[in-house]
């Protein structure tokens, strides 16, 4: 019988093999070393039947960004510290932070903070980018995906 601890294990297990790949092991917003935290990307309301999330790794820092954005845009959680669910770590198995990257950065209209953005100053910055940039972003993968099952 497989326990709610052999789950966990088997999930951070398949976390880790995705935090190894080098497109992850910096921060998808910011580019600090070695994230411990992801966002995962909710397909809006009225996406295309089968749309799903995504996933991408971030800093603690940028992660309050993403919590931000509330729950029906992006669902943050700690690599390390929380529960994971199977669709969760689907999500990040079909994100990692260059697949989500192209998608935002094709429709973003200001530069990709540097690693200085976890600092006060520019997290301003950060939030007008995700706030204005994630619901485009959700939009144009769902489209993207619907155009990959016709």
């Amino acid at each position: 019988m497989v326990t709610n601890d052999d789950k966990d294990n088997e999930y951070m297990k398949r976390l880790k093999v995705l935090m190894k790949k080098t497109e992850n092991q910096s921060c998808i917003d910011c580019g600090c070393p070695r994230p411990t935290w992801a966002t995962i990307i909710q397909p809006p309301n009225g996406s295309p039947e089968g749309s799903h999330p995504i996933g991408a790794f971030c800093c603690i820092n940028c992660s309050g960004s993403h919590r931000r954005l509330g729950v029906h845009l992006t669902f943050v959680r700690s690599i390390t510290l929380d529960t994971w669910k199977e669709k969760d770590v689907i999500a990040m198995e079909n994100g990692g932070n260059v697949k989500v990257n192209e998608i935002f950065e094709s429709y973003a209209s200001s530069s990709k903070p540097t690693s200085t953005s976890c600092s006060t100053q520019n997290q301003q910055q950060q939030k007008c980018k995700n706030q204005q940039g994630t619901q485009i972003m959700i939009q144009d993968y769902c489209m993207f995906e619907k155009s990959m099952r016709n």
